[in-house]
């Protein structure tokens, strides 16, 4: 016969197990399973197997309650995960955007480090002739790279040309009629001025092979030995007023142009010459 079940229980030594068929085996009786509500592998087994009882009511809804507590646990857990990692790059963008505002409001002042701090704590004139600005060019290739805010540098238009760049930023500010390089009002120092950062040092070395006891002039022989025609741009952004400022741009830049070093509009065509003088 096949497996039937059941949940009653009986005392297999009592004296109504005695009465229920036939013995096998001294002091063994047999049991009428599917009268007793109990299962057998098979018809010729002796052993009784007893059920499993069924987990109580109570029980079995305590532990589908604690089951779903688990998984709401576990969605709750996920979800502040995926919130985190999509609200992180709104919160940088919101601390920044606060920054930037406060700085605005400040005067451009930086908050957080300032490179043009760092760099005019420690930044002086390089103050080498204008043969050991040659030497220090040397036989430098030009290649054409700018220098952006060239201010920046350790020494400033120097280290560029002794690179071989073909270009150098200045950003110039107006201020008691003399002009001042650097990124940001509050950076600007006293020492550091068109003049003395970029005009200077370039009319020392145009005019370092001049004989002396001759007029200084620029002879076409170029910023770099190794190219001759290869010029060099002087880009000036205007940071103030830009009529004023630019004619302040245009009378410091006038021994260049006497000299004949600054290229030219000749009424068709653009001729370079050392240095050509872009402002913006």
């Amino acid at each position: 016969m096949g497996k039937t079940y059941g949940y009653q229980l009986i005392d297999l030594h009592s004296d109504h197990a005695n009465d229920t068929g036939p013995s096998h085996g001294a002091g063994h009786h047999a049991i009428d399973c599917d009268a007793l509500g109990l299962y057998t592998d098979s018809d010729e087994e002796a052993a009784v197997t007893l059920p499993k009882m069924k987990r109580p009511l109570a029980g079995r809804k305590a532990a589908r309650r604690a089951l779903r507590r688990r998984r709401l646990a576990k969605s709750n857990l996920k979800s502040m995960v995926k919130l985190g990692m999509l609200g992180m790059p709104a919160v940088l963008l919101m601390f920044f955007g606060v920054l930037h505002l406060m700085e605005t409001l400040l005067g451009r002042t930086s908050l957080l480090w300032n490179a043009e701090t760092i760099i005019a704590a420690s930044w002086q004139r390089a103050t080498i002739s204008g043969s050991e600005g040659r030497e220090l060019i040397g036989n430098a290739h030009p290649i054409p790279c700018h220098s952006h805010n060239d201010y920046l540098q350790r020494r400033p238009l120097l280290d560029a040309l002794s690179w071989g760049f073909t270009g150098v930023e200045a950003d110039v500010w107006l201020f008691d009629n003399n002009l001042y390089v650097g990124h940001h009002k509050a950076a600007l120092s006293r020492t550091q001025t068109f003049r003395s950062t970029y005009i200077d040092p370039l009319i020392d070395i145009l005019t370092a092979d001049t004989p002396e006891g001759e007029a200084p002039r620029c002879t076409g022989d170029g910023i770099y030995k190794v190219a001759a025609a290869q010029t060099l741009t002087l880009l000036v952004d205007l940071k103030t007023d830009g009529e004023r400022t630019l004619q302040h741009v245009i009378q410091q830049t006038a021994k260049l142009r006497e000299m004949g070093c600054l290229s030219y509009w000749n009424g068709s065509t653009v001729v370079p010459r050392e240095i050509t003088l872009v402002a913006t």
